[in-house]
């Protein structure tokens, strides 16, 4: 009976969790994302880089050859079809 008495009087282990850090620890918290979050929104802003020489090239018929191979390796000079003999002949030309 000694015992039930000195129990319900108070002076015992409190069942109760202490809050007091973890709010000190969510209001941090909060000012860090209060900060952080405008910087995120801005963004990185990146310039791309400018391109040089953007100007066309007129074709120069007379002197511009163009080589082509296709999959099953047939070579074209000037999308005209040419044999693998006649190629070197061709080029120099």
């Amino acid at each position: 009976m000694a015992m039930s008495a000195n129990s319900s009087s108070g002076g015992g282990v409190k069942a109760e969790p202490n809050v007091t850090p973890m709010i000190d620890v969510m209001l941090v918290l909060l000012i860090i994302f209060m900060v952080v979050t405008p910087a995120l929104l801005a963004g990185f802003n990146a310039q791309p880089p400018q391109g040089q020489n953007l100007k066309d090239h007129p074709e120069d018929t007379e002197n511009d050859q163009v080589l082509g191979i296709d999959k099953d390796g047939n070579y074209y000079l000037n999308k005209k079809p040419i044999k693998n003999e006649t190629l070197a002949d061709q080029l120099k030309k």
